[in-house]
Formats: C-alpha cells, sequence, structure tokens
C-alpha cells in the first residue's frame, strides 16, 4: 500500500499523481493531489499465423538441346567424308567414324547442334545409311551410292556423265571365281587396265575405287588384315 507514501510526498510539498486501477485502495486515492484510473487492459490478440505465400516452382521446360533451325549437319559433312576417305572401307562402324571426328574437331557436335553423331547421320540420311553389322549388335555407316548415270562438270568444266554399270561386266569377269574371295584393288586394276585401257573413260569416273563405290550393290570393299591393303569381292548379301 503506498497510501503513507503518498502522504509524506505531499508533506513535503511536492504534489501527488497517483495512476492505478479503479481498484485502488481509497485511502491511496484520497492521499493523492490526483488521482488516474487506469482502465483494464485487455490481452492483445495474437494475429493468426499466415504461412508465407510461397507459390509452387514452375516446371520448366526439359531442354532438348537446339531447335531445329539452329542444328547444322552440314558443317560435319567433309569432316565425314574426309573419314571415309581416310579409311578407304565402303563401311566404318559408328564408334570409328566417331572417334575420327574427334580427332579431327572435338566440338563438332556442338557446332553442328546434334546431341550425337547418330542422330546428325539421321539427319544426312540423303548421304549416308545406317544399319547393324553381321553381328547384330555393331552399328556401322557407309556412304549412299550416288545415282547412276549423273552428269558432273570435270575439272575442264565440261559435262561428262557417270555411267559405273558399264565397267561392271568387265569387273565381274575379272573377279575369283569364288563369291566369296577377294582380291586386291591393285590387282584388280591391273587386270582392268590389262583388259580394257579405256574402262575409266566409258564408265565417266576418274578410279576404280570411285566405280566400285557407286556399285556397291554387287561389290563390297574392305582392308586386308594388315589393316593396309585395299581388298574387292562381290556382294552375296
Amino acid at each position: 500500500d503506498f497510501t503513507s507514501l503518498a502522504k509524506r510526498i505531499r508533506e513535503e510539498g511536492l504534489k501527488v499523481y497517483g495512476f492505478a486501477h479503479s481498484t485502488a485502495a481509497k485511502a491511496l486515492q484520497v492521499a493523492c493531489d490526483q488521482f488516474f484510473p487506469l482502465a483494464a487492459a485487455k490481452p492483445a490478440k495474437q494475429a493468426a499465423f499466415a504461412p508465407p505465400n510461397e507459390s509452387p516452382p514452375k516446371a520448366t521446360a526439359k531442354s532438348s538441346g537446339p531447335s531445329p533451325a539452329a542444328r547444322k549437319p552440314n558443317l560435319a559433312k567433309a569432316a565425314i567424308e574426309e573419314a571415309f576417305s581416310a579409311s578407304e572401307s565402303e563401311w566404318m562402324t559408328l564408334s570409328a567414324l566417331g572417334t575420327a571426328l574427334r580427332a579431327r574437331d572435338a566440338g563438332y557436335l556442338k557446332k553442328t547442334g546434334f546431341a550425337s553423331l547418330k542422330k546428325l547421320l539421321t539427319a544426312l540420311n540423303d548421304h549416308y545409311h545406317q544399319c547393324l553389322a553381321a553381328d547384330g549388335k555393331t552399328a556401322q555407316v557407309r556412304r549412299r551410292k550416288p545415282a547412276a548415270n549423273t552428269v558432273e562438270k570435270s575439272e575442264n568444266n565440261t559435262t561428262k556423265a557417270k555411267m559405273p554399270h558399264v565397267a561392271w561386266p568387265w569387273i565381274e569377269a575379272a573377279m575369283p571365281a569364288d563369291l566369296k574371295e577377294w582380291i586386291t584393288l591393285s590387282a584388280l586394276e591391273q587386270v582392268l587396265n590389262t583388259r580394257h585401257p579405256d574402262y575409266l573413260e566409258k564408265a565417266g569416273h576418274t578410279s576404280l575405287k570411285a566405280i566400285l563405290r557407286a556399285l556397291t550393290d554387287h561389290f563390297e570393299m574392305g582392308l586386308a588384315e594388315d589393316g593396309k591393303a585395299v581388298q574387292v569381292r562381290r556382294r552375296t548379301a
């Protein structure tokens, strides 16, 4: 009780102001010069908890690489042709071709806009044919043969008709009797040069290899066991 304290302060000539609830003792209220009753404080309402307004993450479209418009398969065509010329073989495994292309330019896929060599070759389907080897597992590729009797400009800017099938019976006659037997390209060239010295001119090609590439329905080329000599045999399948 602060009643006695309030009286003593007033006796010292000071004014006393009291602040208390209206339920304070009457003696205390009278002992003050002025008494200010305090209203009963109401408990503050607790704000309802509102979870943060988090919107679900937006689904992002899965990128599938460059758009078709940004893909440039023809940028790799020269490198692919160079790899085939270096291999001197009609067929190349997909892995061997990929190794050759990466050795020439490690970023060739990024530059052409494709995720894999297989997809790149699919875009160049008019120029290259993909299939599985005889083991049914190994992916391989070859150049598509040019259409017979096509006409192109030669070095002297004159047109020359390419007619590889003119040389087909001559090549057939020069092949070994056994359908599965191989003959080296050099040996075949020697026989043809002896029997038909003008066979290249008549066929409209500059080399026997070019003729054989145009006649892939009838003949196939590959490397001998030494990995260097090019050999030829009839296609039986």
